[in-house]
């Protein structure tokens, strides 16, 4: 990720917005870094898609994602692949719809909207699918 995302530590320097805090979590400035990997909400989402993948999923940031070694496969690294593209995706659109809405859903609701993003990406791609027990999220 390029981190040329808009979130508040950038819309700070751009427009002078005084307003930093993360809509997520409300304790620290919202940078990609803390939005992403750092802010308690997406940290829980990430535990929740590495409790029912059933994988360790790095947590620190996005270098580890990608620089895994441990798979099985080029199959289970691209489906990894799509799980941090999900996970990613659906963190900027919960906090822009706690932004614009002022609705924050449960890590619970985002996780299942990665795991079908996911389940129908994959699907699509790889006919041995149902051979990765961790997809049957």
């Amino acid at each position: 990720m390029r981190k040329r995302l808009l979130t508040k530590d950038r819309l700070c320097r751009l427009v002078g917005s005084a307003e930093e805090g993360c809509d997520l979590c409300g304790t620290d400035k919202e940078t990609h870094d803390h939005l992403f990997f750092q802010c308690p909400y997406s940290s829980r989402c990430i535990q929740l898609l590495s409790d029912c993948c059933k994988i360790e999923l790095p947590t620190s940031n996005m270098e580890d994602w990608w620089s895994r070694k441990s798979f099985q496969s080029q199959t289970e690294a691209d489906i990894l692949a799509a799980i941090l593209v999900a996970a990613l995706y659906n963190v900027w659109w919960m906090r822009n719809h706690c932004r614009i809405n002022n609705v924050l859903f449960k890590p619970e609701y985002v996780v299942g909207n990665i795991q079908n993003v996911t389940r129908n990406r994959c699907k699509n791609r790889w006919q041995d699918i149902m051979s990765f027990h961790w997809l049957h999220l």
